[in-house]
């Protein structure tokens, strides 16, 4: 093999960011020990009321949080709502080393990371923001201080995650998804001083420092807070890699004990290269098992032989690729030998074994190249009338430039090329494994999202005077709210100059071959996505760039504007033992989506072809409500803080905004419906709380699984050969289904003394979708009589009976069928790696006397039930080869086992508060599991591993905190 080029994942980023992060660092210091001559000590200290619009950390005792505003948009005890919700607290990302949301939401009952519920390839990673499923449901509500956002969360700024599941008309009315959101609750300024500085390190070669500073500028007047981060972290599966900087800034102004100002403002820049978390799909072992055969071939040769274990890559005389090892040189591949792959009746390609490379390897290299920039701005103000009356008014502006370069990393091939594709040279890489990277879908996404929310709450005790006490206290709200999400969505490709017309671009796509080297981790030529182009470009006389298409083909824009009223009331009757909430919601919505394009010969970029009104939105008025009630029917009886029953029914409205259909027709809007109904708990003191929850939650139109996404590329091929194009060039191609999640949840949090915290959950759900790919399949019928049996050839695709032949489109049609048949056999059914069971614990204890005084160690574990990952497929009389979907095969449990010790004491004469934590994430290693399986015609009823996920290797984390 020729010289190799080895991937530091650090090699690709910019200095000029760190040297920006350095300056932050050291002007925060300076900041820090300013003695201002106007900050006095005082031995009285002022006391202000906090406003019931608002919710601070500093009453959180290890993993329990007793209020929230997440029910009622008030400051109200956890107790007295009947909304199912888990609140994270600083305590658990201290002690799992966790940096964001995504790595603790597991440990939550009913919610998931939704990465383990998708296939082979690094789509679900490249998407950057928090990704979650509620009950089975996959959400996007990423919510900061009570208002949407893009910006993915982060614990350096983080003052607690408040997680609702369920619909909830209170919360919902500008997010998208009625199943359930995240609120993250950033830190303010506050009126003690208090910093920290924090350095982690792991045994990946990551590093993340963290600093926050909190000043008194003047004495319980006016408070700063100033929060960086500078983080760098390799993933295991290398050169997997996400590189952040992010500057936080909080003021806190409250002039007198009746009015507060706060403002808080980040900006951030990021660079990640996401990892494909699968076994590459296998293309390989069938050419080792044919003895390695070699063909000598010219491209220029007709009728060429190819051996069993290879094919040809393709039968287009124009297509060319780059060879990324230095040579600068294209290679012809028509021709062009590789070996084969064992194609699945499922449509997919069968995983390599799962020991033939190093798990930790990305045969992608850095190919799923991401960056975004932006920066998010909210300022509060909020005023007390008098003991009655508080008023509150909101603002949040936020923007977000999100782009990538997605390339290759799924599949492995070799290259069975004994010569060059000249067909005399002798080919220095016959044998060697390869990647080939395509540019035909880049992205590059300007989000803006701006808001603004008046909110007046009242509040009467009838107790407090000598009539009608039975009538207890009420609380009310009323909030008006005005909030605009919009995006410029461009569709980028790696094309040359002078492609007139968009049937021109696929054979002229830009493509780069790299070779990868198992043994030694490394690659024949750099792979960050960002560089193909100048990559490309190194071949005298290529003009290769991330071009938009012709009249602006695949952008998608939108701007949606809802103006919304709420109506929230919470009552206390018979001395606080009932408690009912009600709360009514309505949104008018306004909306705009992609302009119209009259340019067959320009280029368009997103922008220039603008907005255009939908009429599908006009005079939409949605209404929503919830109704809940508690009933505290124990309350201070010996252990017992109380004994509440609760019963809580919701509804949502989330207006569609994210990918059209496949014949460009707008997603539906999606309504959500919930019962939750059970009791919850409060012992010895408030050390003990726990709560069961039993539900029965329905949505409409919400989006179907990734799963469906190849078969939305073979219907757009399917397209092509029937002169409807434009319909093979969505960007984001959607289609609905209804769900049914049925099931229970069970948490409980203990702070057992004041040395020993504990987590438990555990959960159970199950799914039943209807109404599934409506658009899509009524597409289906309409023109598979125009495919059945065509022998209209497919551009870039093979035959899978002959892979040397073009494939037709009577061919690709069987094929997409029997995705489309294995997808239905799961309507209402079993549901792919759906793991129904879940069980998770945490906890902490802390010695804090005697001779290991400081000294403190824990543990988590989670264990996940068995899933179903496929169907065999059975030969019935009347419809031939069909799904068998009572019969479903299973994946293994899953298990997985952290621990971690630290050690805490008083430094630099008691001036600094020292803490060293060493964490082992996934102890003995998370062992690879299987995702999906699959059958091959021959051996219908026998298993075959199509996706295995390669779990996860054992991980060293030190943290070294200083408070001072």
């Amino acid at each position: 093999m020729n010289k190799m080029h080895t991937i530091d994942s650090g090699e690709q980023r910019s200095m000029s960011g760190k040297v920006k992060a350095s300056s932050l660092l050291v002007s925060a210091l300076l900041f820090s020990g300013a003695q201002l001559s106007y900050a006095q000590d005082s031995a009285e200290e002022e006391v202000f009321e906090l406003s019931p619009f608002e919710v601070t950390a500093e009453n959180d005792r290890g993993y329990v949080a007793e209020n929230t505003l997440s029910g009622t948009r008030l400051n109200t005890a956890v107790k007295d709502l009947a909304t199912t919700m888990s609140i994270l607290t600083e305590q658990v990302w201290q002690d799992t080393a966790s940096t964001d949301i995504n790595d603790m939401l597991i440990f939550t009952p009913g919610a998931e990371k939704s990465e383990s519920q998708f296939g082979r390839g690094n789509s679900r990673q490249q998407w950057w923001g928090d990704n979650t499923m509620f009950r089975g449901v996959q959400v996007e509500n990423i919510v900061r201080n009570q208002f949407r956002s893009n910006i993915p969360s982060d614990t350096y700024n983080a003052s607690r995650f408040e997680i609702s599941r369920g619909p909830n008309a209170v919360l919902f009315g500008v997010t998208r998804e009625p199943a359930g959101l995240v609120n993250r609750t950033t830190q303010d300024a506050t009126f003690t001083r208090s910093n920290e500085l924090q350095v982690r390190i792991d045994d990946n070669g990551s590093y993340r420092t963290s600093l926050s500073l909190n000043q008194v500028l003047i004495e319980d007047k006016l408070a700063a807070r100033v929060s960086l981060l500078d983080s760098n972290s390799n993933h295991w599966i290398q050169p997997g890699f996400q590189d952040q900087e992010r500057a936080y800034f909080a003021l806190n102004y409250t002039p007198n004990e009746k009015l507060s100002v706060k403002f808080r403002g980040e900006h951030l820049s990021w660079d990640r290269a996401a990892v494909n978390p699968s076994v590459p799909a296998d293309r390989v072992t069938a050419w080792i098992n044919a003895g390695k055969p070699g063909v000598d071939a010219a491209a220029s040769d007709e009728d060429v032989e190819f051996p069993e274990g290879t094919a040809n890559w393709t039968g287009n005389d124009i297509q060319t690729a780059f060879v990324n090892d230095g040579s600068g040189r294209m290679v012809q591949l028509r021709n062009f030998a590789r070996g084969t792959g064992t194609r699945l009746l499922s449509g997919g390609i069968a995983s390599l074994p799962v020991d033939f490379l190093p798990l930790d390897l990305n045969v992608g290299g850095e190919g799923g190249a991401q960056h975004f920039s932006g920066y998010n701005y909210q300022a509060i103000a909020q005023y007390r009338v008098n003991e009655k009356i508080n008023l509150e008014l909101a603002y949040n502006d936020e923007f977000v430039l999100y782009g990538f370069r997605p390339l290759g990393g799924s599949n492995l091939f070799v290259d069975a090329n004994t010569t060059l594709d000249d067909g005399v040279t002798a080919n220095p890489h016959f044998g060697d494994y390869f990647t080939l990277s395509t540019g035909g879908f880049a992205m590059d996404q300007d989000r803006f999202l701006r808001g603004i929310r008046a909110s007046g709450s009242f509040t009467h005790d009838f107790a407090d005077g000598d009539q009608y006490q039975w009538l207890g206290k009420h609380d009310f709200v009323l909030m008006f709210e005005q909030n605009t999400d919009e995006f410029y969505w461009d569709v980028l490709r790696l094309l040359p100059e002078g492609v007139m017309s968009n049937g021109e671009e696929g054979p002229l796509l830009g493509r780069v071959l790299t070779y990868v080297d198992p043994d030694t981790k490394s690659f024949s030529g750099p792979t960050w996505g960002y560089d193909m182009a100048e990559v490309m470009n190194s071949v005298p006389g290529n003009t290769y760039d991330w071009r938009n298409r012709l009249n602006g083909a695949g952008i998608n824009n939108n701007r949606t504007e809802i103006d919304s009223s709420l109506l929230v009331w919470q009552s206390r009757f018979w001395n606080g033992r009932i408690v009912p909430t009600l709360g009514w919601r309505q949104d008018e919505i306004t909306q705009w989506g992609t302009g119209p394009r009259n340019s067959p010969t320009v280029r368009l970029d997103s922008r220039e072809v603008g907005l255009a009104a939908d009429p599908e939105t006009e005079g939409l008025k949605p209404s929503t409500s919830n109704q809940g009630i508690v009933f505290h029917a124990i309350e201070n009886q010996g252990v017992f803080d109380h004994i509440s029953l609760f019963y809580n029914q919701a509804d949502s409205f989330s207006v569609a905004n994210f990918g059209q259909r496949p014949d460009l027709t707008s997603m539906p809007a999606k309504t959500g419906e919930t019962e939750d109904y059970g009791v919850r708990f409060g012992l010895f003191e408030g050390r003990v709380s726990g709560v069961f929850t039993m539900f029965d939650m329905a949505v409409a139109n919400a989006t179907v699984p990734t799963s469906w996404r190849p078969i939305w590329s073979d219907l757009g091929d399917l397209f092509d050969t029937i002169g409807k194009s434009e319909w093979h060039e969505v960007p984001q191609v959607n289609d609905t289904q209804d769900i049914k999640s049925e099931g229970w949840e069970f948490q409980l949090t203990a702070n057992v003394n004041e040395n020993w915290n504990i987590m438990f959950g555990l959960d159970h759900y199950k799914t039943f979708d209807s109404n599934v790919a409506p658009r899509t399949l009524e597409l289906i019928d309409e023109y598979s009589s125009q495919w059945q049996g065509s022998s209209e050839e497919v551009p870039d695709r093979q035959s899978e009976a002959n892979p040397s032949d073009p494939m037709t489109a009577g061919e690709l049609f069987d094929v997409m069928q029997r995705k489309v048949d294995l997808q239905l056999a799961q309507v209402g059914g079993y549901k792919n790696n759906e793991r129904q069971y879940k069980a998770t614990f945490l906890t902490n204890y802390k010695i804090l006397d005697g001779t290991f005084k400081g000294v403190a160690f824990g543990g988590n574990a989670i264990w996940q039930d068995k899933a179903a990952t496929g169907f065999p497929f059975i030969d019935d009389p009347e419809l031939g080869t069909i799904v068998d979907a009572k019969n479903p095969f299973y994946s293994s449990d899953v298990y997985n086992i952290g621990i971690h010790a630290s050690y805490n004491r008083k430094i630099f004469g008691d001036k600094v508060d020292w803490k060293v934590q060493v964490n082992v994430n996934n102890l003995g290693d998370k062992d690879p599991f299987v995702t999906r399986h699959s059958v091959v015609a021959d051996d219908p009823r026998t298993p075959i591993i199509d996706t295995y996920s390669r779990g996860a290797l054992q991980t060293f984390v030190l943290t070294n905190t200083f408070k001072f």
